[in-house]
């Protein structure tokens, strides 16, 4: 399969990712790639290896991520500042807290936004998370900030200037204009008591790996057919490009596992 358990091979392809949480398969260690590189494989896509963001950094109960920013939070840094349109995908949150210090942040919101949440729908189920210890309270923003050991001063600056941002519409600093994508109007975050949910990313897998052709005959370094080997699943690469529409992983296991099987049966 993939490797996000090897931490040789995500160094070498994605070194940004070093200190991502890794949730895949303990088996993921690459040992497929290795094989078929024996024989010559070509490989394609190697630096494709997104984090998705909204994961607890020491939550080891819950592989969803928490993504409170979808419904009006902001996600702030060790120094109590934004860094990042928290509307964008999650997947480009992801490369944005990586690069923060000790690679983590905060989402902050208040209490009209943790009502809003969805206890159907897992990345929003706040009162679960709240249940769990998860999510961090405070009555007040400066409450908050002792909790969470970031600065109050920087962070009410940060929580004033998204606020007016959220009066005039329009966010100067990174361009914010929906809650998520195209959708939702910005909220402010004034209505106490105030929350916070520690927030990294997470690896569930990598989107590159082995060349192969149409029938999932793997390819060598010149483009020609390695008899009788084939691939399929998370080992290849060139099926979802830089990041992944969520649920196509183990569709495509499922899926190109026939046909790899078909062609191998055949032949």
């Amino acid at each position: 399969g993939g490797f996000g358990r090897n931490a040789e091979l995500v160094h070498r392809y994605a070194p940004q990712y070093d200190n991502a949480v890794f949730v895949c398969g303990d088996g993921n260690v690459g040992d497929g790639l290795a094989m078929a590189r024996k024989l010559g494989a070509d490989m394609r896509d190697m630096i494709y290896i997104k984090g998705t963001y909204g994961k607890h950094p020491v939550d080891t109960l819950n592989h969803h991520s928490c993504l409170a920013v979808y419904k009006g939070a902001i996600a702030v840094n060790e120094n109590g500042k934004r860094f990042v349109d928290e509307s964008v995908s999650y997947k480009l949150l992801g490369d944005a807290v990586m690069a923060q210090p000790y690679h983590t942040s905060f989402q902050i919101f208040d209490q009209p936004i943790f009502d809003s949440g969805d206890d159907r729908v897992r990345i929003l189920d706040f009162s679960r998370r709240m249940e769990e210890g998860l999510i961090i309270k405070a009555d007040t923003l400066q409450g908050l900030a002792q909790q969470i050991e970031v600065p109050y001063d920087a962070l009410k600056t940060t929580v004033d200037r998204y606020n007016n941002c959220c009066d005039r519409g329009e966010d100067e600093e990174f361009g914010r204009k929906k809650l998520v994508h195209n959708h939702g109007e910005l909220r402010r975050i004034e209505t106490g008591p105030f929350y916070a949910y520690p927030s990294t990313a997470a690896v569930f897998g990598t989107y590159c790996g082995l060349r192969v052709d149409a029938n999932l005959r793997v390819l060598d370094v010149f483009g020609d057919v390695i008899e009788g080997l084939y691939a399929a699943g998370e080992v290849i690469g060139g099926f979802h490009g830089g990041a992944y529409m969520t649920g196509s992983a183990l569709g495509k296991a499922v899926v190109l596992g026939r046909v790899a099987a078909r062609g191998a049966a055949n032949n």
